[in-house]
């Protein structure tokens, strides 16, 4: 009863709504993201990337998106025999284009599709062979129809990865956990050619050597050991050659003989190298050292060119793996620790890429400059600002916490704040006053960050209203349901509160700091409200979405409260008992955090996700409710 009285309460200070805007989202960057894989015809590079499938047309210095609609794409293989038909793998599906990713069309396969291969021979141009739910299917029309390919027993045919012989006939398939396959006649039939060792790995890649097809390589994975083995057609010969703790995909020259490379780390390293080869894989050496670089392909057309994969997004080398270079503009799908809008100038958001520092724009996300200068590790977890000073912003990073008081340009290191910092959290009323997590512990700060005292040994968030109040806090729990925590204020003990209550993710009130909504995802997704500082809740909806969700109460509009989850962002005015969606452009499985502000009366809300990029909602003018005489009883 006391919950719902106060919203009647409420709902009669807030002022009718005068939307200006139509409250879409648009995706805005910054540039890079996760790529699958690479192909490319005489004119045309190909990249499939988590959001979008994309295309250059000058040698990868700008890409733009050729699907209409966001999917999550896994491979790509281009004819080379007419460039104009493309395949491309979307989730469960295949995309097929004949105009070279003009216009696309779907066909559903039994599974999610990890590869696809082509023949390469003329009389075979449109068949193809495609791993969709971990089975073997085929197509013989270049895509349009699929069938299940079987094993001795008429069973669909399990497969880990499948590889074309370049320059012949075979195809050669990894059954997943065993052996190794092979078939000269499209597939419909196989022979089994030799056994992994040791048996029951995973087998992620498989490759037919581009100029010798005697060689095949194939990658074998445990939990903590990794093998390159190579098959001999002509001896039968089958042969460990490389070992790591973790190796990507081998790819194979297709100018030089016996050249191949893969990229791993030696055993016990922490160090990532690229590995070359000129025997056929008798002798490795390294040839480039650093950063970690994910091979995806080597150029058909351009001598000792090589594609790969680093945190930021797509790499090039034109000296065979010794150097690499980004090639990322134009492909805006960057996966996004955190993001924040700053209330003073809501055009200005600072934007944390996973692995890759920090981002700023002053133009709501149109360009984006770098913003790394003085950080000690670019693994940006958190962002937060001085809720009194305008230009100071705190990024919680894996090596200490940083301040910046030049709106997020440059940072120096908290002397005191050393730790893998995730979040933070400053009390308004005594910004000196911090409470964070640390090496995953709640933390407190009297002093600003200089020095820290431990408050609850285990949590995965904390989440404090900007009115001040109380602090709250998720402890580690089971899968995505974590139990609730408060502390009264900054630095006092925490408690359990809730019951038996577990949620995903929650957030205060803006003005009425007792007010928090939770969510936890399911099948469905719950929301609760509670108004006596998460001692008491009510299940106010469900939604049926799926994904991680992040929720915010609408600065300018206090009933209001943004959801995103899945592939839309859902809008309630009555405190989470009624939803409006309004989809994404980059869907995400994993959004990392959203962002609000509301700015001479208009609301703004600023959205990053794993392989989405930042994305910001077309700001809405609202008439604020009153935050002066505002109490929840």
């Amino acid at each position: 009863m006391r919950i719902g009285y106060w919203l009647a309460c409420a709902t009669l200070a807030v002022v009718q709504n005068t939307t200006a805007g139509t409250g879409d989202w648009v995706a805005t960057g910054p540039d890079g993201g996760t790529v699958a894989a690479i192909d490319r015809s005489a004119t045309t590079l190909y990249v499939a990337s988590t959001g979008h499938l994309y295309r250059s047309n000058d040698d990868g210095a700008l890409w733009q998106a050729t699907a209409e609609a966001p999917q999550e794409f896994g491979a790509i293989a281009v004819s080379r025999h007419d460039p104009q038909r493309i395949l491309a793998a979307a989730g469960s599906g295949i995309l097929r284009s004949t105009d070279g990713g003009a216009t696309w069309s779907r066909t559903e396969l039994p599974g999610w599709v990890s590869r696809i291969v082509r023949s390469a021979l003329p009389e075979r141009a449109e068949e193809v062979i495609a791993v969709a739910g971990e089975q073997l299917v085929r197509s013989t029309d270049d895509g349009i129809t699929w069938q299940t390919l079987l094993d001795a027993t008429g069973q669909p045919l399990a497969a880990d990865d499948v590889a074309a012989d370049p320059r012949g006939p075979s195809y050669y398939a990894v059954e997943r956990f065993g052996r190794l396959l092979a078939s000269t006649d499209g597939g419909l039939n196989w022979r089994h050619v030799a056994s992994l060792s040791p048996s029951g790995m995973l087998a992620p890649s498989i490759v037919v050597d581009a100029t010798d097809s005697r060689f095949v390589y194939v990658v074998t994975y445990s939990i903590d050991v990794s093998y390159v083995h190579r098959y001999r057609t002509d001896t039968l010969a089958y042969q460990r050659v490389h070992t790591a703790d973790w190796h990507g995909a081998v790819i194979v020259d297709p100018w030089t003989p016996g050249r191949l490379w893969v990229s791993g780390s030696g055993i016990d390293s922490t160090t990532y190298r690229v590995f070359e080869s000129t025997d056929h894989g008798e002798s490795w050496q390294p040839v480039y050292s650093g950063a970690r670089v994910a091979l995806l392909a080597a150029d058909t057309h351009v001598r000792d060119r090589l594609y790969g994969q680093n945190a930021l997004g797509l790499v090039v080398s034109d000296d065979a793996g010794r150097t690499w270079t980004s090639r990322t503009s134009g492909i805006d799908s960057a996966s996004i620790e955190a993001v924040s809008i700053d209330p003073r100038r809501p055009t200005t958001l600072l934007a944390a890429l996973s692995a890759g520092g920090v981002r700023i724009s002053t133009d709501q996300g149109a360009n984006w400059d770098s913003a790394d200068a003085g950080l000690s590790s670019t693994a940006v977890r958190a962002l937060t600002r001085h809720p009194v000073l305008d230009d100071v912003v705190y990024a919680a990073t894996d090596a200490g916490l940083h301040r910046s008081d030049d709106q997020g340009r440059t940072w120096q290191p908290v002397s005191g704040a050393v730790g893998r910092f995730s979040a933070l959290a400053i009390d308004t009323a005594l910004p000196q006053r911090m409470t964070a997590l640390r090496n995953g512990a709640i933390v407190f700060s009297a002093d600003g960050g200089e020095t820290w005292q431990s408050m609850f040994p285990d949590a995965r968030a904390i989440e404090a209203s900007p009115a001040g109040g109380p602090v709250y806090a998720l402890l580690w729990g089971s899968g995505s349901a974590h139990t609730v925590m408060r502390a009264p204020a900054h630095g006092q003990t925490f408690e359990i509160v809730g019951g038996d209550l577990r949620l995903t993710t929650l957030a205060a009130h803006p003005y009425a700091p007792s007010v928090v909504i939770g969510v936890r995802i399911g099948t469905p997704a719950t929301v609760y409200l509670s108004s006596d500082g998460g001692t008491t809740w009510q299940v106010r909806s469900t939604l049926a979405a799926s994904g991680l969700p992040r929720v915010a109460f609408d600065r300018c509009d206090g009933a209001s409260v943004l959801l995103a989850i899945g592939d839309s962002v859902y809008r309630s005015a009555d405190w989470g008992a009624t939803w409006q969606p309004a989809p994404l452009p980059k869907p995400s499985r994993t959004l990392a955090d959203l962002s609000v502000a509301c700015t001479d009366g208009h609301a703004y809300a600023a959205l990053g996700g794993v392989d989405s990029g930042v994305q910001v909602r077309v700001p809405a003018a609202v008439e604020r409710i009153s935050s002066g005489g505002f109490e929840p009883f």
